[in-house]
């Protein structure tokens, strides 16, 4: 007959879906960062096509100041925010194992003891 887990491996199958999502929203947002020159690459020939007269900074500034451009930038940070959560949330659990692990510990010191209530 199996058991239910105990809180502690309730937390550690939390922490590793908590883990997972963070290396999945890590990978998306590192990997808008690493593209970021391409990207900007890409849409600075977009442009020399239709101006070729254009100096290098121009097509560059106009570059950067696109919409297209702009919003790669956005999703960029939106996807670093969501890494940095998914960050959050994983240290966070990390903490409540490591919280409800001393407990353990502490109980199984206490058991070895003869302590077997606290209080009145």
């Amino acid at each position: 007959m199996n058991r239910p887990p105990s809180e502690l491996e309730k937390t550690v199958a939390a922490w590793r879906t908590k883990g997972l999502a963070w290396c999945d929203a890590k990978l998306i947002s590192d990997q808008l960062d690493k593209d970021r020159e391409s990207f900007l690459a890409a849409i600075i020939g977009d442009f020399r096509k239709f101006s070729p007269d254009d100096s290098e900074a121009k097509l560059k500034a106009d570059a950067l100041a696109s919409d297209l451009y702009r919003d790669y930038l956005r999703g960029m940070v939106l996807a670093a925010h969501k890494t940095a959560v998914a960050r959050v949330e994983f240290d966070a659990l990390r903490e409540l194992f490591s919280a409800r692990q001393s407990d353990q510990a502490m109980l199984r010191e206490q058991l070895s003891k003869g302590i077997y209530h606290q209080g009145g």
